[in-house]
C-alpha cells in the first residue's frame, strides 16, 4: 500500500512539473511571437533596413529589399506574428481565469454548448 501512495504521490508531482513546464513554455513562444511581430513590422521601415550588410556585399540585393513590396510583406508577416501571439495571451489568460473559477459554469460564455443543447 505504501508503495503505491508514493507511486501516486510522485505521478502527481510529475504532472505538476509537466504543467508548470507547459506553462514556462507557452510562456516563452507568447513573448517571441510578440517580439518578433513587433520587430518585423517596424524593421523595414526604418534606416537600419536600408544600411545592412547584405544590401552593402550584393547591391542587386538592394533593389529586392528595399521595394515597397518587400517591406509590406515583411511588415504583414510581422503583424500574423504579433496577433498569433496575442491569440495565445489570451487563450492562457481565458485558461488560467477558468482554472481559478472552478471552470466554464462561471463564464457560461466561455462554455460550448453540449451537443443537442439549445443556445
Amino acid at each position: 500500500m505504501i508503495g503505491l501512495r508514493a507511486r501516486w504521490e510522485s505521478d502527481s508531482r510529475d504532472k505538476s512539473e509537466a504543467t508548470a513546464i507547459s506553462r514556462f513554455s507557452l510562456t516563452l513562444l507568447i513573448v517571441y511571437l510578440l517580439e518578433a511581430g513587433l520587430v518585423l513590422s517596424v524593421a523595414p521601415w526604418t534606416k537600419f533596413w536600408d544600411r545592412n550588410y547584405f544590401v552593402e556585399a550584393w547591391p542587386w540585393l538592394e533593389v529586392v529589399l528595399t521595394s515597397g513590396a518587400t517591406r509590406g510583406a515583411i511588415s504583414a508577416l510581422g503583424v500574423v506574428s504579433f496577433v498569433a501571439g496575442g491569440c495565445e495571451a489570451w487563450s492562457l489568460v481565458v485558461a488560467w481565469h477558468r482554472a481559478r473559477s472552478g471552470g466554464a459554469r462561471r463564464y457560461p460564455a466561455l462554455r460550448t454548448p453540449d451537443v443537442g443543447e439549445e443556445v
